[in-house]
């Protein structure tokens, strides 16, 4: 301040404080309902410890914890995934990851057959799969013994039995 002869300074020290910077990733982002996924914390201190980390999956269930975290979603959908971190100075900062995890639908298994009963054996049953679910694999057992991994198999009863 001068008054064009005199003059006073008066100073005031400002400090800006580095944020934490919150990061994270997840073991998988693709799973079936109720599959748990374990998201680990990569986050980084700014200038003073981290006080409080808040995750938000997405489904509204939250947890605080600074350390990793396993989460099993029940339903199937899309789902963003928040980290807000604060330090002890009350400086926040938040990762959002967008759609992160994806979960699947429950498969759920049907099948037909083309034969109930025979008069001899061997009798020929085809199978086709009616799931609810497009699979990559398939383990069938038609209780004579004999497996499948084919998604519409067939299989030859030898003997007269009841099979389940």
């Amino acid at each position: 301040v001068t008054d064009g002869s005199a003059f006073d300074v008066f100073t005031y020290t400002l400090t800006v404080n580095q944020a934490p910077t919150a990061d994270f990733s997840a073991n998988f982002t693709s799973i079936c309902a109720k599959e748990p996924i374990l998201f680990t914390n990569l986050s980084k201190a700014g200038d003073t410890i981290i006080k409080s980390a808040i995750w938000d999956f997405g489904d509204g269930n939250t947890v605080n914890s600074k350390i990793d975290v396993t989460k099993t979603y029940n339903l199937a959908g899309f789902y963003s995934v928040l980290l807000t971190l604060k330090d002890g100075r009350g400086c926040v900062n938040t990762m959002v990851k967008k759609t992160y995890v994806t979960v699947n639908s429950l498969p759920k298994a049907d099948f037909n057959f083309d034969s109930k009963f025979s008069c001899q054996a061997p009798m020929v049953v085809n199978f086709t799969n009616k799931s609810s679910a497009i699979s990559n694999t398939y383990n069938w057992d038609f209780g004579n013994g004999n497996v499948s991994t084919d998604a519409n198999p067939k299989a030859i009863y030898k003997r007269t039995k009841c099979f389940y």
